[in-house]
């Protein structure tokens, strides 16, 4: 099959001649030849025709099976083309109703949703184009409301003991002790409480001169690729891994080099195949995002002996290092480290957003003249700096141990609440699941038997008041099927329980 059409004859093969449906008046076209798959074929076409108001809002579609039939592709192809628009917002699903048209697309009702750029398009810049041609879906679990944007849930944020931070700095801080900042780090007693606390939790000795302070979790990430990657340099990810940075040096003009993950973190004897020169290694060593394994010492030891060999910088991202419940914790990568070659990746968006939203490097010596006058001689301080007010907070939190105690407090909860899921998947699930071994952070991976369409999983999910969201844009190929992350922190044990229980039924029933 090089090319197949949807005409007329074949939306009667659909729908009959009682059933109406806009397909009518279009040409669906796929082409098995193409580098495209099917269904990102057919999801590109639909969305032109819902912006361009060829399909109405409101309109009904087709179901899987019948346009499958229509179409002479699997369903599975369908499957995977609505779930596209339907994370994106093109459409909705309405249970035992159908499948329709978003009606919140084109609200106004104006205008056909076409975008002339003739006029403008010589004033953008090729990243702007990147952008323009990017997909819309979400990229992680950060981009979706009901995993709290990853961030923890309001019910288990230290409100009193913020509240008496604040009110002590208000009360003792005065005006002349408040300064438009020109330390380009940020607030050095903030740093060395940081520094401190580092030493203390993962084993990492470093000055309070090599920590840099942002107002952003993510801002780190962009200033370490704009200060060391060259259009065209190599970058090895993990995949799966976290799409941000993976977004982020593709940016740059890095050539993005994918390396697979298992049990034991990043496949480090995979780098050995690779022969081109390698600028940057980008882990999350404590917790890989999304699976949940952690980096085994051996596998530190072989990562950090290649980079020394091939004379290559290793992102250290400590992603949801605090919140572990299996297994022992090991030092940062860094902290193993005698070469300069890591630069370390923290934040405290896991555990204290959103009362404060903090990130920080921490930078080998031999990198502290290079950042000092990139931040003191372009404005990225004045972009990345917290405010000072908050800086004192933060402070005052981390040396009077509220943090640590905050993160002991809320560590207990989470391994609660994760044993209950355990127990639940395994009483209601039991044969057509398979889930991490490893766990940490908020949410668990799971992977569904094949027997099951990703959008009957969500759809399910999201009927049991559960929230899942697939994995699927954690990979480079986005080719996984059946595989989610299920956020696990907001609910009590009683209330899990029964969301299981529901969701099995719906699922399997």
């Amino acid at each position: 099959m090089v090319s197949e059409t949807l005409d007329l004859d074949a939306h009667n093969k659909i729908a009959g001649d009682e059933t109406e449906s806009g397909l009518d008046r279009l040409a669906l076209k796929l082409d098995s030849q193409s580098s495209t798959p099917l269904y990102r074929q057919l999801s590109q076409q639909l969305q032109d025709f819902i912006r361009t108001l060829k399909l109405m809002p409101g309109e009904l579609l087709p179901s899987t099976r019948e346009l499958a039939s229509a179409l002479n592709v699997s369903r599975k192809t369908i499957c995977r083309c609505y779930e596209e628009l339907l994370s994106q917002g093109f459409i909705q699903s309405e249970a035992g109703v159908g499948t329709f048209v978003s009606r919140g697309i084109l609200s106004d009702g104006s205008a056909t949703g076409e975008l002339d750029f003739n006029s403008v398009e010589r004033k953008l810049t090729n990243y702007v184009h990147r952008l323009l041609n990017r997909s819309m879906e979400p990229t992680n679990q950060g981009d979706h409301p009901e995993l709290h944007f990853g961030a923890p849930p309001v019910s288990e944020l230290p409100l009193n003991a913020w509240r008496q931070v604040l009110l002590k700095q208000l009360r003792k801080t005065e005006l002349s002790q408040f300064y438009y900042d020109t330390e380009p780090f940020g607030y050095l007693p903030l740093r060395a409480a940081l520094s401190s606390y580092l030493l203390r939790s993962r084993a990492l000795k470093c000055e309070p001169e090599q920590l840099i302070l942002f107002s952003h979790a993510l801002s780190p990430l962009r200033l370490f690729a704009k200060i060391v990657l060259e259009p065209g340099d190599k970058v090895v990810v993990e995949n799966p891994g976290f799409p941000f940075a993976r977004e982020v040096f593709a940016d740059s003009g890095a050539t993005v080099i994918p390396v697979n993950v298992d049990d034991e973190g990043l496949c480090v004897q995979e780098l050995e195949a690779i022969r081109e020169s390698v600028k940057l290694v980008y882990v999350t060593p404590s917790h890989q995002d999304p699976t949940g394994a952690m980096m085994t010492l051996s596998r530190r030891t072989e990562l950090l002996h290649w980079a020394r060999t091939n004379n290559c910088f290793i992102l250290e991202d400590d992603y949801d290092c605090e919140l572990r419940y299996t297994g022992s914790q090991l030092p940062a990568l860094m902290a193993l480290d005698h070469s300069e070659n890591v630069v370390y990746l923290g934040d405290m968006w896991k555990t204290l957003f959103p009362l404060v939203n903090i990130g920080y490097l921490v930078i080998p010596k031999g990198l502290i003249d290079v950042f000092t006058r990139v931040q003191s001689l372009s404005w990225a301080k004045f972009s990345t700096s917290l405010p000072f007010f908050d800086q004192l907070a933060v402070t005052e939190f981390l040396e009077e141990g509220f943090f640590e105690r905050h993160v002991r407090k809320t560590r207990s909860t989470y391994a609660g609440r994760y044993r209950n899921l355990i127990v639940g998947l395994t009483r209601y699930f039991s044969g057509r699941i398979e889930y991490a071994k490893e766990s940490a952070s908020m949410q668990l991976l799971v992977r569904f038997d094949a027997t099951l369409s990703d959008l009957k999983i969500s759809e399910t999910a999201r009927a049991a008041g559960l929230a899942v969201v697939s994995t699927r844009s954690y990979y480079c190929d986005r080719s996984v099927d059946n595989e989610f992350l299920i956020a696990f922190v907001m609910y009590d044990e009683a209330e899990m329980m029964g969301r299981l229980k529901n969701w099995a039924s719906l699922l399997f029933g």
